[in-house]
């Protein structure tokens, strides 16, 4: 029994031993080498240099660190015999190294004696040399060098526009607008009744108002139209030749009357335009044709190069007083003068026997009423 428990702790004791071999090890054996950190690559602008041309004995950068959209200056002596040079001279061929200033070919000349641009800490202009200064605009972050033929800058580091981190602006939560969801429905609920109200009065106000049938207006224009028709016919103006004052005057009678029955400013409208005004306020358009007719009419006649006969100013008369006939309201629900009801009851009689012929509505007692 021993000897099989032995047997089988056996493997067991040499697997433990190999175990604490392997985690025991010296260091660094049966593991990875630590990574080196990763070399930052330097980016190199080369600035343009004409062919054939003397070089330049010295390349000069300022500042030697600079932010993201900051100026670089760069500057190269150069023998004062020359004394041209292409446009594109140090005009870099990178893009994220432009030349700055909306002059993009402008180059700075310097001569012995003259200061350095402000910032740049350069030596004086060697006597025999002139110093040719441009500004480029740096649009890269990776460290980069500019160089010129036998010239090479030191490396020139930028940084983020923002230096410093606590110069950003901390973030915040969504702040509530102080609506509920609730409130912003009932606005919009209460804007669109709004509307709706606004719009449907504005409807109403251009819509054609319709007087009812039984609507009486003030008053009862025929009573005095009647009386002062039967003056003027009493006056005898046709047989005496004198049509055009007798239809001028009709037509007066006429327009009095339509300004009594249908309440509006008849005194100075021609035809056409009472009979707008009065079928726009609802008015049955028939009767108000046919008013508008006469008026129009008498106009056109007493207007005429030759009078109107007396057989046409009877016939207006007569026209006249059937359009009264067919609209005119007896007074039964409103007091009026005796004597001026008696009288135009009389007019009306006699006016209805001397244009009989001219009459061919029947009376309707009351009248339509539009």
């Amino acid at each position: 029994m021993r000897a099989a428990l032995q047997f089988l702790f056996l493997p067991v004791l040499a697997i433990a031993t190999v175990a604490q071999a392997g985690f025991t090890a010296a260091p660094g054996a049966g593991m990875l080498p630590p990574m080196a950190p990763e070399a930052v690559d330097t980016a190199a602008a080369d600035l343009y240099w004409p062919e054939g041309a003397p070089g330049p004995r010295t390349l000069l950068v300022a500042p030697d660190s600079l932010r993201l959209g900051d100026v670089l200056q760069v500057a190269v002596d150069v023998p004062d015999t020359m004394a041209s040079w292409p446009d594109s001279l140090l005009v870099p061929d990178q893009d994220w190294l432009g030349v700055a200033g909306t002059d993009q070919h402008g180059i700075l000349i310097q001569e012995p004696g003259d200061p350095p641009p402000a910032g740049a800490l350069w030596p004086e202009v060697p006597s025999g040399s002139r110093r040719l200064v441009r500004a480029l605009r740096v649009w890269g972050l990776d460290p980069f060098m500019v160089r010129v033929p036998g010239w090479a800058s030191p490396v020139i580091t930028v940084t983020p526009r923002l230096a410093a981190a606590d110069s950003l602006v901390p973030v915040r939560d969504p702040r509530p607008l102080g609506w509920r969801p609730a409130g912003w429905l009932a606005w919009a609920l209460g804007g669109l009744f709004l509307l709706g109200v606004l719009v449907w009065r504005l409807r109403a106000l251009r819509r054609p108002r319709r007087v009812p049938p039984d609507t009486e207006p003030p008053g009862y224009p025929w009573l005095e139209v009647i009386c002062d028709l039967q003056e003027l016919w009493d006056e005898g103006l046709p047989e005496r030749g004198r049509t055009r004052e007798f239809l001028d005057r009709l037509a007066a009678l006429a327009r009095r009357y339509a300004a009594g029955r249908y309440l509006v400013e008849a005194c100075g409208m021609t035809g056409p335009e009472l009979q707008a005004v009065c079928v726009a306020r609802g008015h049955d358009p028939g009767p108000v044709r046919e008013l508008a007719a006469v008026i129009t009419a008498a106009d056109s006649a007493r207007y005429h190069p030759v009078p109107p006969s007396a057989a046409a100013a009877r016939r207006a008369a007569g026209r006249l007083l059937a359009v009264m006939n067919r609209v005119r309201i007896l007074p039964r629900h409103r007091a009026v003068d005796p004597k001026l009801s008696l009288r135009a009851e009389a007019a009306w009689r006699r006016m209805t026997g001397e244009l009989g012929a001219a009459v061919d509505l029947p009376d309707t007692g009351e009248g339509e009423a539009s």
